[in-house]
This record gives structure tokens, C-alpha cells and sequence, in this order.
């Protein structure tokens, strides 16, 4: 409705899932997050738009990827400042 069937040049996803402390439960609720990101990114994205989203290697990561290469290009990025066991 906000849109009025416009579509946009990117989709950015900052969401995350409040943390369980069980690594497995938590990464599996950002993929459902990150999901969610990708079919609106499917509903809203001009061809040729870009989606971002926040995301942490885990159990299902190369899942994720497969599903994020349809979009295009998947580039991964570790800034600096992420702790060393982060992923």
C-alpha cells in the first residue's frame, strides 16, 4: 500500500532473532528471518536491485546461499570487528 506498487532499488534486512543461547535453535530462526527478507525482496525488488541482509554461517548456511544465488551475485562480508569465533 505505502509503495502503491512501486518497486525498489534494494531490500535490507538488519533483522535478528532475540538469542536462545543454543546456537542451532538461534541460526535457524535468522534463516527464517532472512527468509521472510528474501520473499519480500521477491514481491518488491526491481530487476536488477540488490538485497542485504545480516546473516551467520551455521547449520544451514549453504542452504541459504543456494537460495540467496537466485537473487544473483552473494557476496559475504566478515567486518573486522566481529569476534573470531563468530563465522
Amino acid at each position: 500500500e505505502i509503495l502503491k506498487g512501486r518497486q525498489v532499488d534494494l531490500v535490507f534486512s538488519d533483522m535478528s532473532p532475540d538469542r536462545s543461547g543454543h546456537l542451532s535453535l538461534d541460526h535457524c530462526r535468522l534463516v527464517a528471518l532472512i527468509v521472510k527478507a528474501l520473499v519480500l525482496a521477491r514481491e518488491l525488488l526491481r530487476p536488477g536491485g540488490a538485497v542485504l541482509v545480516k546473516a551467520l554461517q551455521g547449520e544451514d548456511h549453504q542452504t541459504m546461499i543456494a537460495a540467496m544465488r537466485k537473487f544473483g551475485k552473494v557476496a559475504m562480508h566478515k567486518p573486522a570487528a566481529s569476534r573470531q569465533e563468530s563465522a
